[in-house]
């Protein structure tokens, strides 16, 4: 598979590569947020993401998965820290993997990660969440952003 024929999501964009600030949240006891089982994360991505967990050195809800405007194609991904009352709410929905880790789905990119598989992948040269996606129709020439 050639890098054309996914979507990568960059570290710098992610989050993850800086410590970045954040007040202290509570995580709740029980979560209210629709369980979903619509998209489909790499062993590799697990790894990954329980190391991005354990190096914040703080409680989290899980990370989440959204869209955003970005790029000459439209659209690209976003991850990030999940936390309740900063960015994350009852109505995002939840993705809960195989080792019990939580992954929110913004509410408003749910129809188009429908199918999706989530991937991390380590090139010579870079390393980065990979989305490989059936709804996408095209990307732009860089890869950094799509349409659907």
């Amino acid at each position: 598979m050639k890098n054309n024929d996914f979507g990568l999501c960059d570290l710098k964009d992610t989050g993850f590569v800086a410590d970045i600030e954040t007040p202290e949240v509570q995580v709740p006891l029980e979560f209210k947020n629709k369980i979903v089982n619509y998209f489909t994360v790499t062993d590799e991505a697990l790894k990954r993401i329980s190391e991005i967990l354990e190096k914040r050195k703080k409680p989290s809800s899980g990370i989440k998965v959204s869209i955003r405007s970005k790029g000459c194609s439209g659209m690209a991904y976003k991850i990030e820290f999940a936390d309740y009352g900063i960015n994350l709410t009852d109505a995002d929905e939840m993705l809960v993997t195989s080792d019990g880790k939580r992954i929110f789905i913004d509410i408003k990119a749910s129809l188009f990660v429908i199918g999706m598989t989530m991937d991390y992948q380590v090139e010579q040269f870079k390393e980065g969440f990979v989305f490989i996606n059936p709804n996408e129709k095209g990307k732009c020439g860089c890869g950094s952003s799509f349409y659907v």
